[in-house]
């Protein structure tokens, strides 16, 4: 397990986002899941400029095709609130530009992945064996409950509220 910082740049007038999470993989013989949720970790404060979002359940199941042709099939799930003052058919509008980005650009990673890692230290395989995972680990005793707080900015977020469908495009996510 691992606690994993990342951002999400978000087209104007929304607000960038950032998530805190735990992140757990398992490799079997027959799948690889990569799940994770939120995490409140004291040393991880919200950055300015930025909302703190919450990812109460995000994962990929991948399983390999059962024809003797390379490739896999990918499962990909989320559950998680942006924060803020967005209006629920704003969320749901990004979500069905974002999740489909995601897919599109592991897929294009998952083709060159062979060539590329076969350059980019090989045997460096963390997801297979845990001992070779070299980044610092947050200590357990960090983390501390949700509150309703945890999301709110300095900056004032009436403009989320406002946005219309025209103020983005499907580039900006």
């Amino acid at each position: 397990m691992v606690f994993v910082l990342f951002a999400v740049k978000c087209p104007g007038p929304i607000r960038n986002r950032d998530f805190v999470t735990q992140r757990s993989w398992l490799a079997t013989e027959k799948e690889y899941l990569i799940l994770n949720h939120s995490v409140n970790h004291e040393l991880v404060p919200i950055k300015k400029g930025f909302l703190r979002g919450m990812s109460y359940l995000t994962g990929y199941v991948m399983r390999p095709l059962e024809s003797n042709s390379k490739g896999c099939q990918l499962y990909y799930v989320t559950q998680c609130d942006p924060k803020g003052k967005l209006p629920s058919w704003g969320v749901n509008k990004l979500t069905t530009m974002l999740a489909p980005k995601i897919i599109q650009r592991l897929q294009k990673a998952a083709k060159n992945y062979e060539s590329w890692k076969s350059k980019n230290n090989p045997s460096f395989k963390p997801w297979i064996y845990p001992e070779q995972i070299t980044i610092p680990r947050l200590n357990y005793d960090h983390i501390k409950a949700f509150s309703d707080s945890l999301a709110q900015s300095e900056e004032s977020l009436e403009d989320e509220e406002n946005f219309k469908l025209s103020d983005f495009h499907d580039e900006d996510v």
